[in-house]
């Protein structure tokens, strides 16, 4: 498991332990929902009910122009309060990035075709607000009834600048 430091560093699975336990706690969710399956079926998740501290840093996206594209389905309120420009029905490679996002785009296509959690953790590579320092995200992937995996559901835990 990958040790803490500053530069961004992204993987596949079970998030590293010293993540935000926010990442945590969704990771666990979608692994309890998820049972012996590859990923659990999107009608399984209730994220409202069932983890209502955690609606706020949650986005969906949905796997689309077969699995080449991501487009946003849902934008959790800590995203826009973070700067987010993106709106729903809008497409991820289409935002305007503060830094390379090739990697990241890389990661999530990864998970869609292998049914795997993606993490990463750094800088945005979204443009942000500037007092984000840093940020914690997880991408979990979701069957929508015939088990293929068509979207992401995902959360975002940012770390803010000090004043």
């Amino acid at each position: 498991m990958p040790e803490r430091q500053d530069a961004d560093i992204d993987g596949f699975g079970e998030p590293p332990e010293w993540f935000n336990s926010r990442v945590h706690e969704i990771w666990h969710y979608w692994n309890i929902k998820r049972g012996d399956r590859r990923a659990p079926d999107r009608a399984d998740l209730d994220p409202v009910l069932e983890i209502p501290s955690l609606v706020s840093g949650v986005w969906l996206l949905d796997v689309v122009d077969g699995g080449t594209r991501f487009r946003y389905r849902l934008i959790g309120d800590d995203l826009h309060a973070a700067g987010v420009v993106a709106r729903t029905g809008e497409y991820l490679d289409e935002q305007p990035t503060a830094r390379n996002s090739v990697r990241t785009l890389a990661g999530l296509l990864k998970s869609v075709e292998t049914a795997t959690p993606y993490w990463r953790c750094g800088q945005p590579t979204l443009l942000h607000d500037q007092y984000i320092a840093g940020l914690e995200f997880i991408g979990l992937p979701l069957t929508v009834g015939n088990g293929r995996i068509n979207m992401l559901l995902n959360y975002t835990y940012f770390t803010r600048q000090r004043a």
